[in-house]
């Protein structure tokens, strides 16, 4: 289940999500996400790998005592941000270009 989490250092963070037994969150390809400024003047939107350089597919254990408040569900606009980004992934791991999704 895709999530997003706000953490005690102020980072948001997005990330395919399940709780453990121990109560914490066990995170599958998290990302940042940042506000990035537009040549326009505007805002955008990007997700940057949470561990910059680390091997593709890991997990982060989050406690929630890292949290701020309660991981909430991810919106339109996000969701076809993920979904984006895990195509890129996925393409760049594999060689596989999804071009639909169901």
């Amino acid at each position: 289940m895709i999530k997003l989490f706000k953490l005690i250092n102020s980072e948001t963070v997005i990330a395919d999500a399940e709780k453990n037994l121990d109560n914490e969150w066990i995170l599958q390809n998290p990302h940042l996400i940042m506000i990035i400024p537009q040549p326009n003047g505007q805002l955008g939107v990007s997700l940057i790998d949470y561990l910059v350089g680390a091997i593709d597919d890991y997990t982060v254990t989050l406690k929630e005592n890292k949290m701020i408040c309660e991981p909430v569900d991810i919106n339109r606009m996000m969701s076809n941000l993920w979904d984006n980004k895990m195509k890129d992934v996925l393409k760049q791991k594999t060689g596989i270009e999804v071009i639909s999704k169901f």
